[in-house]
């Protein structure tokens, strides 16, 4: 993000957490006005330094206030799964979630309403689905439903900090139409893009949960974490792996991989050359900017095809958890699992972790 919105985000949040807490205690209307004047003060400085108008950063305003208001709930579920007399707000269209201690798994119902198990990765991944689980407290672990509700929040703050991105860089008046443009397509592809326009943002998820997965489930050395829209348009990255530091076995010689890699993914074969320049013109920015966002980015080709054939066959059998990645063929698995992680691990790491998690994937 860029610097001057970034310090405006901080003010509208503290802004924001006072009206919340004014609010909660009944504030005066002496402080109503004291407030309000404030945030117009802010409203208007900001609408100056980013080169937009002050009804645009009402809107980011609104939306920070959401995002407390995320928060806040946050707050209250943690606080509620310690509270034997408190039960956990069911949302609408969430999945009923339950631990079965014979079994050791989690148990929960797809669309076809039939009973199936899942791992702790496959129900966090599903969030890239929009796929929601009621956690029933009594049974669920209390150290998975707090990092249920903690994923959870980081991506609705992660959404709606896009909104606000999308907001600042798509209206400002210095602000080039071709990148304004390009803000919009992406705002376009999350929400309600055509199944063509939409499929490249589709295989980035697919990607996401195939490799969030075995992260979580197969404890490999390595977290992924999410990308802004900013990072998005401007880096040319849609997410980023990040190696962690470990003590490795005496048969695993020490990975001398990079340690963050951004991930830049197309599903456009004719688009290859054209995303490759592109990457290469964000690496010299970023190096020119003395900015270590990451170490170097790849680009990944996944076709729009299987994309397609994996959401068709995924829905038919009623969306299991784990995603539409769980249906690809052995081959193909592999071929992306070392596409992913050939720059983060050495050769003798990646065969170890794929003979672990080979068995995942039909044949």
């Amino acid at each position: 993000m860029r610097q001057s919105f970034e310090k405006d985000l901080i003010t509208y949040n503290e802004i924001a957490k006072q009206k919340a807490l004014e609010e909660t205690e009944g504030p005066s209307a002496e402080e109503i006005n004291r407030l309000e004047q404030v945030l117009d003060w802010h409203l208007e400085q900001a609408a100056k330094k980013q080169h937009t108008n002050t009804e645009t950063q009402q809107s980011i305003f609104n939306i920070q206030e959401e995002k407390q208001r995320i928060m806040q709930k946050l707050h209250q579920d943690f606080q509620c799964l310690d509270d034997p007399n408190c039960a956990v707000e069911k949302q609408k269209d969430e999945r009923l979630l339950k631990f079965d201690e014979k079994t050791n798994s989690f148990i929960y119902q797809d669309d076809e309403r039939h009973e199936q198990a899942a791992t702790s990765g496959s129900l966090l991944s599903d969030m890239n689905w929009d796929i929601f689980y009621h956690i029933d407290k009594n049974s669920v672990p209390r150290a998975f439903a707090k990092k249920y509700f903690l994923e959870r929040s980081k991506k609705e703050l992660l959404n709606l900090l896009d909104l606000q991105i999308i907001k600042s860089e798509s209206e400002g008046d210095i602000i080039p139409e071709s990148r304004k443009e390009a803000y919009r397509v992406v705002e376009y592809e999350r929400s309600d893009g055509t199944s063509k326009e939409r499929m490249g943002f589709v295989a980035e998820n697919l990607v996401k949960g195939f490799l969030q997965k075995l992260i979580i489930d197969q404890r490999l050395p390595l977290q992924m974490q999410e990308a802004n829209v900013f990072q998005d348009v401007e880096q040319k990255i849609d997410f980023i792996i990040h190696h962690k530091e470990q003590k490795r076995g005496v048969d695993v010689e020490v990975s001398d991989k990079i340690k963050d890699l951004g991930i830049q993914l197309t599903v456009n074969p004719n688009a290859v050359e054209h995303k490759k320049t592109q990457i290469e013109h964000s690496k010299k920015k970023l190096e020119q900017l003395n900015e270590h966002v990451v170490d170097d980015i790849a680009l990944i080709l996944f076709s729009m095809d299987l994309t397609r054939h994996l959401i068709y066959k995924w829905q038919q059998i009623g969306r299991p958890s784990g995603g539409p990645d769980q249906l690809l063929k052995r081959p193909l698995a592999e071929k992306l699992f070392k596409k992913l992680t050939k720059d983060m691990l050495n050769e003798k790491e990646v065969s170890l972790y794929w003979e672990q998690i080979t068995s995942n994937f039909s044949e």
